[in-house]
């Protein structure tokens, strides 16, 4: 069954009936989050979208970078053949495919890239280009 989620953003603490109102309309509280500022911390913390995404047009998604998303494919196919992480960089390499920044792939930054590489694998593992490309 397919999910909705929609993140609301509090100035204030919501109050009993702000509850009641979301149950009522079938929401469950799936999760919640705090924040506060930093003393002393003017610049506050930028972070870049996650390797494979982008910041959409409208500001406010992340969508699929297409080239990034393939250099996952490609690196999730050869991970999981046990490939040595060297060879993936110089495979990563000679099919074009380039960090972030425009850098050549190197044993190092495709260690860096495992935990996103946990994090989307369950999404990569039944994309239809990495069912496609499997078998070759």
């Amino acid at each position: 069954m397919a999910k909705e989620q929609v993140r609301d953003y509090l100035s204030t603490a919501p109050g009993l009936q702000y509850f009641a109102d979301r149950m009522a309309a079938g929401w469950r509280l799936v999760a919640v989050s705090w924040e506060r500022d930093i003393p002393g911390d003017q610049d506050g913390t930028v972070e870049e979208p996650p390797y494979g995404l982008q910041v959409s047009s409208d500001c406010l998604l992340l969508q699929e970078n297409a080239m990034e998303k393939l250099a996952l494919i490609k690196m999730m196919q050869l991970i999981v053949k046990d490939v040595p992480l060297d060879q993936v960089a110089a495979q990563l390499n000679a099919s074009g495919y380039r960090t972030r920044h425009g850098a050549e792939w190197t044993p190092g930054s495709i260690f860096d890239m495992l935990p996103r590489l946990i994090e989307a694998g369950p999404k990569i593992l039944v994309d239809k280009e990495y069912v496609a490309r499997k078998h070759n």
